[in-house]
This record gives C-alpha cells, structure tokens and sequence, in this order.
C-alpha cells in the first residue's frame, strides 16, 4: 500500500507528509493542539511590545512571560519536525514573528574587549539605596568591595538609581570622588536635605543637568551634558515605576509557591491585589517611557540612555525608548544578560541604549551580589 501511495504521488514529499498525517491519533491530536495554542500565546507576546497596556493590560504579560512561551514553541517545533506534522508551521511562523525579540533577549556576541584614546565607559547600576534597609542577602558583598569592585572598573560615568546620600553615604560619596575620580555629581531629588533617586557621576564636567518628575510617582528622569574630551554628550539617568511590592505580596507570592493549601477566598482577594498593582506600575510605565522618549528626540548632542525600566526588553516600554537607539547588550552582550537579582523570575531590566554616532566596543553584565540588582557596562566611542 505504501509502494502504491509513492506511486501515485510521483513521491512528492509534501503530498505523503500530508498523507501520513491524514489520520492522527486522539494523543496526536492534543499535540497538534497544543502547537496550535503556544504558537497563539508566543504571537501575543510579539503583539504585548506594539500595543499599549492602557489599551489592553492583559498583553504586557506576555512581554513576561516570553522566554518561557519560545522555549516551549521551540520544544514542541523539534518534536513536530521530528514527528512530521504539518501543524509544526504554527511554532515556526510563531518563531519567526518574535525574531527581534529574540534578539534583544539572548545574543551571541564576541566577547573580546576593544578600546582606545577615545573610549567612553559607561556604568549604569540600582544601588538599592546602598542597603539602607538592610535589605542584603547572606552572599552579598559589603559596601567597601563593591567601591573597590566599581574602582577597578574605571568608569567615566556612572548612571545610578536608587542612590542615597544620607548621612551614613556620605563616605561613599568622597570615594567616588577622590579614589575613582567621578568628581561630578547631577542633581537629584531632594526630600529634607537628602538626595535620592537618580544621580548621573562623572569624570569629565557637567555643563548643564536637569530633574524631569513624573506625575504622581516617586521615580524620575535626570540628565546631564557632559563634555568628554572635545565633544559634548548627553546622558539620560531614568528609573521608571516600580511594581513597589509591599511585604503582603511577597507573602502571597511565597504562599503560591510553597502553600498549595491557600482558601480560595483568600487566594481571590490577594491575587486581585496583586494584579491591581501590578497594572497599575505596568499603565505608569507606558506614560512615563512616552515622555522619556520626547526628551531623546529632544537632545541637541548624541545620547547614551541608561537606566532601569522595570521592563523587559520584549516590552512596549522598551520598543518607545529605543527607538533610534541602539542596545549596548544587543551589539556587543553575550549569554541572557538578565540583570535583576531579587526574589521574582529574572529578566534583564537594565539599559544602556546609545544615539547614532556612537559606537559600543564592549559590553558586560557585572555579577557582583550587592543590591537587587546587577550593573551593567558599556564601552562607548564617538564616531565623527
């Protein structure tokens, strides 16, 4: 009977791949029908970075959930492939549509250093306020090694978010000053004569600096022109709205993870807190990444942006801001470049982003454990 299929088919390849598949069994069918339904949820995933969340919330998940939407499409595709199923082309349009998202989430980098003269090192790092609440993991390094560890870096600018200057900093402060040479400070936000927030540190002198706040919100934008050797640049400090999860949903989180037996009510009422909060941090950020967007088509000089968005780079947020911008990770990273480091799954939440004329020669993810946080740097040079 097969001889006799080859046969009327003049062993058109396509035509008996059709053939084989024609009857699938009821196991086979939930397969294909799995394949359908991941390569749905992977399509919402390249839709969540060109839809804003205040039109429909629910898709910046998916900008969260990505990783794991493509490593099952790419699972169920091999098994597909292997299997001969026609269904296998859901994953794979699936795949292709999401391909600079892939981009931006892992990259294949040489990873070699390359400097000269002209070299411009850019730190951007969430100090997590120099554990002023004693917030610090067992593991975590201390206060003097990561000032050594940032010292033995030599940055000419160093975006910070999260810094405070209390009275217990002001050490820190001096450090960077006099042992590393960033002598030039930004002005930040100021609550009863202590500075916090964003602070742009710097080698090379501040010409002029401002403090964008956003509405109703504690974040904010700082940004400074820096003239570095004969050239002037600008450089964008921006943190934008945290998720600002309190101590009762890390509990619930915790409870979801290791308590199966939570009352239903209770889970009902904890997850709409939950989700409340999260959508409305994810609703700010849209607002926010418009404006930090306008003030970047706005700069006179070329831009290096950094900063933490609270957003993965598969997100709405992420697209706005870097428009016309080009992802130091994405030209020069290597690996996944995840640089959160808290409690909640890990994605890369750090940026530093630069304008035409500039060119990235190198680019690290720091690992060093310290804050919540992973700094990231990048090694920057004019191109005339």
């Amino acid at each position: 009977m097969w001889l006799n299929v080859l046969y009327r088919t003049n062993n058109n390849p396509f035509i008996i791949f059709m053939i084989r598949n024609n009857k699938t069994s009821f196991g086979g069918r939930i397969f294909n029908l799995l394949m359908v339904v991941s390569a749905l949820l992977l399509i919402l995933s390249f839709a969540a970075n060109r839809i804003d969340p205040k039109t429909i919330t629910v898709l910046a998940y998916f900008a969260f959930a990505f990783p794991y939407l493509l490593i099952l499409n790419v699972v169920i595709a091999i098994i597909a492939l292997f299997s001969l199923r026609w269904y296998v082309i859901f994953p794979l349009i699936a795949i292709f549509l999401n391909y600079h998202n892939i981009q931006t989430m892992i990259a294949f980098n040489d990873a070699s250093a390359h400097q000269d003269t002209t070299s411009i090192r850019v730190m951007s790092y969430n100090v997590n306020l120099f554990n002023h609440f004693g917030k610090r993991t067992a593991n975590a390094v201390t206060t003097e090694e990561l000032l050594a560890y940032i010292h033995e870096k030599e940055p000419d600018v160093i975006c910070f978010q999260e810094f405070s200057d209390h009275r217990q900093m002001q050490p820190i402060t001096k450090f960077l000053s006099n042992t590393v040479g960033l002598r030039y400070f930004s002005q930040c936000r100021s609550n009863q004569s202590i500075l916090f927030g964003n602070v742009i540190a710097s080698r090379y002198p501040i010409i002029h600096d401002s403090l964008i706040l956003f509405t109703k919100s504690k974040n904010h934008i700082v940004f400074a022109d820096i003239v570095i050797r004969k050239d002037t640049f600008r450089f964008f400090n921006f943190h934008l709205e945290s998720f600002r999860l309190e101590q009762e949903h890390d509990q619930f989180y915790d409870q979801i993870l290791h308590s199966p037996t939570v009352k239903a009510d209770q889970l009902e009422r904890n997850t709409r807190n939950f989700l409340r909060t999260i959508n409305q941090a994810l609703v700010k950020r849209t607002k926010q990444s418009k404006l930090l967007a306008e003030l970047i088509a706005q700069s006179p000089y070329p831009t290096v942006v950094c900063g933490d968005l609270n957003d993965p780079a598969t997100s709405y947020t992420y697209r706005i801001i870097s428009q016309a911008l080009t992802d130091s990770f994405v030209a020069r990273g290597t690996g996944f470049g995840t640089t959160y480091n808290g409690r909640y799954p890990a994605f890369r939440i750090d940026y530093i982003l630069f304008s035409k004329f500039l060119v990235c020669d190198e680019f690290q993810t720091l690992r060093i454990p310290y804050s919540d946080h992973y700094p990231v740097l990048s090694v920057l040079h004019p191109v005339h």
